[in-house]
């Protein structure tokens, strides 16, 4: 599937269609033209008495329309006014080429009771659905996908399952294929593994290449046993599948290298050098979970794990080998469970619309949301709540 796919039903869009021409009305959906044809002047009062909806059943992906379901006509003649009702059908796209999603008519059908001759609803009343639609598009906010931190290809528009979906991929990434259906709610979004995946490795990239030096020297009778290491955590990276249970794993490689020996009573020292790593890695079980409008990632787990120390070269004798590991075990556990632990960041941030368009200002706030997993992919679900 996409990596990121945002979509609004029609219902919200309608919604939020309806809040822009209750504010609006009567300054954009109704007024005067005059014009002359053949000598003889006419005037065409007109009027969208009700507010436009969406229709988005297009079954050709990129398509859809905005409805005006009644446009009351007014045309005199000479003096001699003539009444008609229109029901106007936009056809309208979204132009994604550029850094914004803007919505634009390409076409509009005009269907009447003809009482006036055709020029006058394809040459005048057209235009003005037309415009009406335009006016109406740029206020509609269309947010590009976005994931903090990550880079996406260019959105893609998908229209059909009645809503409007704006989808994106992590650049470098192969997308899957995009579901049958699309999650039937007022408003939703979809990550995949994929751009989980990113979005933990953004986050955890600073633990990537994280090191200490632990050391330590104890008394054996003989003499006095040392040792000095180095601990690298590195390789940090997430699967990416959320688990049905909303959790994610985080595995990270440990390795290092050091020194050790004695420093015998009698004078001298017998030294050897050795190589470390854990077995398993150690795997941080990440947990996801929605506050608000925001869906966070944290730690809930830190897997077991046990060190194993390799000797590479000189003399490690027994006593001071099995001192090392447990000192060594006793520094390890603590400083990767501490580092794995401390994982937290932010996923993805529903967005709030904000419609911005002619002295109206609102916004259109993600509410009573959901979050769900299945099959590796995160949903989220809800609708949006109007204010201002």
């Amino acid at each position: 599937m996409s990596d990121v796919a945002f979509g609004l039903s029609s219902g919200t869009l309608d919604d939020i269609a309806t809040a822009i021409y209750e504010r609006q009305y009567p300054d954009h959906f109704k007024d005067r033209a005059s014009f002359s044809e053949d000598g003889t002047d006419y005037t065409l009062d007109w009027d969208v008495s009700q507010a436009p909806t969406f229709d988005l059943s297009s079954d050709d992906g990129s398509t859809f329309h905005v409805d005006l379901p009644r446009m009351d006509l007014t045309l005199t003649v000479d003096g001699t006014p003539a009444d008609d009702t229109a029901s106007v059908r936009i056809a309208a796209t979204v132009d994604a080429s550029g850094s914004d999603l803007v919505a634009t008519p390409l076409s509009a059908t005009v269907s009447t009771g003809r009482r006036f001759d055709d020029w006058v609803y394809n040459d005048k009343v057209v235009p003005i659905a037309l415009e009406v639609g335009r006016q109406l598009l740029a206020g509609i906010p269309l947010p590009v996908p976005d994931v903090e931190g990550i880079s996406l290809t260019q959105p893609v528009v998908w229209v059909g399952d009645d809503h409007l979906v704006l989808t994106a991929d992590v650049e470098g990434e192969s997308p899957g294929r995009d579901p049958d259906r699309w999650p039937d709610e007022p408003v939703f979004a979809v990550l995949g593994p994929n751009a989980v995946r990113a979005a933990t490795d953004v986050a955890t990239g600073a633990l990537d290449g994280q090191s200490d030096s632990p050391h330590d020297e104890t008394n054996i009778g003989v003499g006095t046993a040392y040792y000095k290491a180095t601990v690298t955590v590195d390789d940090v990276r997430g699967d990416g599948w959320v688990s049905d249970d909303l959790t994610t794993d985080v595995t990270a490689s440990v390795s290092g290298s050091g020194s050790a020996g004695i420093e015998w009573i009698i004078g001298g020292s017998t030294d050897g050098f050795f190589d470390l790593s854990l077995d398993p890695d150690p795997v941080a079980t990440v947990r996801l979970a929605l506050d608000d409008a925001v869906l966070s990632a944290s730690t809930a787990a830190v897997g077991g794990f046990e060190l194993v120390l390799t000797p590479t070269d000189g003399d490690l004798v027994s006593e001071v080998l099995s001192w090392i590991v447990d000192a060594l075990s006793g520094f390890i556990s603590p400083y990767v469970s501490g580092a794995l632990e401390g994982i937290s960041f932010e996923v993805y941030r529903v967005p709030t619309l904000h419609v911005d368009l002619d002295g109206v200002d609102f916004d259109a706030m993600p509410v009573d949301l959901d979050l769900s997993a299945d099959d590796g992919t995160i949903t989220v679900r809800g609708r949006l709540d109007i204010t201002g």
